[in-house]
């Protein structure tokens, strides 16, 4: 097994208790499962992420959506100045 030292350096190693492993929980806290109760862990964790990435895409359309009205709001009304402005030149 390698085990990371850094972000690109691993280094040879091994268990010394096969029946747990260490887990992080979040923002640099660890606690010791057992290996059914960490994977268990993980998948609870995946699904949250799942469940956040759906929510976030359907938040981003949302978003996009808003974004293209504005835009069509703001060049329907640089039109409409563009066009008061060539009537105002065109009458004098």
């Amino acid at each position: 097994m390698l085990v990371p030292m850094t972000q690109s350096l691993f280094i040879p190693g091994k268990l010394a208790d096969t029946e747990h492993v260490t887990v992080e929980i979040g923002t640099g806290f660890f606690v010791k499962r057992t290996i059914p109760d960490a994977k268990a862990f993980c998948e609870r964790k995946i699904s949250t992420l799942k469940a956040f990435t759906e929510r976030l895409g359907e938040s981003l359309m949302a978003q996009t959506a808003n974004l293209r009205q504005i835009e069509q709001v703001i060049q329907i009304k640089v039109d409409l100045i563009k066009k008061q402005q060539e009537e105002g030149v065109a009458a004098e």
